[in-house]
């Protein structure tokens, strides 16, 4: 299966999760993966995948902890907390 080859150290992940991506959406016939490597690309890819996983879950940012997801501040509840 012909595929981009990544050029960097680091997005080995990315790329693996773009690799699925095309394998299921071409699925049972073999995928066409052409997508560009670059680190900027990476980086817009990264970010593309981060936002894709927040809208999806049920994360709620203006009373969740963005670091424990907690609804309530370790503290006091008036607490202006810097999440965890």
């Amino acid at each position: 299966m012909q595929h981009p080859v990544q050029q960097d150290t680091y997005s080995c992940g990315v790329m693996v999760m773009m690799m699925a991506k095309a394998v299921m959406e071409a699925f049972p016939k073999l995928p066409n993966m052409e997508f560009g490597t670059t680190e900027e690309e990476m980086a817009e890819e990264r970010t593309a995948m981060a936002l894709e996983l927040l809208e999806a879950s049920v994360f709620d940012a203006e009373n969740n902890c963005s670091m424990c997801a907690k609804e309530e501040s370790p503290g006091s509840a008036l607490t202006d907390w810097v999440r965890c």
